[in-house]
């Protein structure tokens, strides 16, 4: 699958040494700035890890992120695949190349909650089967995380990891889309294996998508029967609130 989207790519030598991201000069690559700019502030690893791992000047991703300087494309797509995101589809207005986050992801809330709130919606789409705080079932919980999981049709996952004690849980109390009031007890292996990955200092892409491929298989089962719970309750929700308006009218 990664060998699939990586093809898709756009082929970074097509772009001039010195093309530059401005606005209305390429619809495909605004729209793909806009998508990195919640991931590079909720990635583990930070910024550091970031400039590592694509050898792109920690300097100029700072300066895209506050604002002050646009970025090179080249610098831009680089970051993009190393964040899991690729070509999908391209623009109706000029062709240019579309793009999406398709991996399974592992964020951490440490930037302003409206940038993880943004990232989550870059990553699920707007479109989850499943999305609450998780608990394990039996045996105690990090001391140091909270832990929001969320799927998408047993085809996609992804975590967000609030480290306790900061200012980012504020996300509990603010949920984003779609996301569960209550906490949800999941089995307590499930559990600790997203765990573990919440604990990883840099986790690779290609960790985070093993580890959510993994779980998505091995609880299978009790996913599906998470996600039925959850299309019931909205279901009713939704019915509640017709009724509503409707006797209000």
């Amino acid at each position: 699958m990664r060998d699939d989207q990586d093809r898709r790519f756009p082929t970074l030598s097509q772009l001039p040494n010195d093309y530059i991201v401005k606005p209305c000069q390429n619809k495909g690559i605004e729209e793909l700035a806009e998508l990195i700019r919640p991931l590079l502030t909720t990635w583990p690893g930070g910024l550091d890890g970031i400039c590592e791992a694509t050898l792109v000047h920690r300097v100029n991703l700072e300066r895209f992120l506050s604002g002050a300087a646009p970025i090179e494309a080249r610098d831009l797509l680089v970051v993009a695949r190393h964040l899991g995101i690729s070509a999908d589809g391209h623009c109706p207005e000029d062709g240019s190349p579309s793009y999406r986050a398709w991996a399974n992801h592992c964020l951490h809330a440490q930037g302003p909650i409206d940038q993880v709130h943004l990232a989550y919606m870059q990553l699920c789409h707007g479109d989850v089967s499943f999305a609450a705080e998780i608990l394990p079932d039996r045996g105690a919980e990090s001391t140091q995380f909270r832990l929001l999981y969320w799927t998408r049709w047993g085809t996609k996952a992804g975590q967000v990891v609030v480290r306790r004690g900061t200012e980012a849980e504020e996300l509990f109390v603010r949920p984003p889309f779609n996301v569960l009031e209550q906490p949800y007890a999941v089995p307590r292996a499930m559990y600790r294996q997203l765990r573990d990955l919440a604990s990883v200092n840099r986790p690779s892409l290609r960790l985070m998508h093993a580890v959510h491929e993994l779980v998505l298989v091995q609880f299978d089962d009790f996913l599906r029967e998470a996600e039925r719970e959850v299309f019931d309750l909205r279901q009713r929700e939704h019915a509640e609130e017709f009724a509503r308006a409707h006797r209000e009218r």
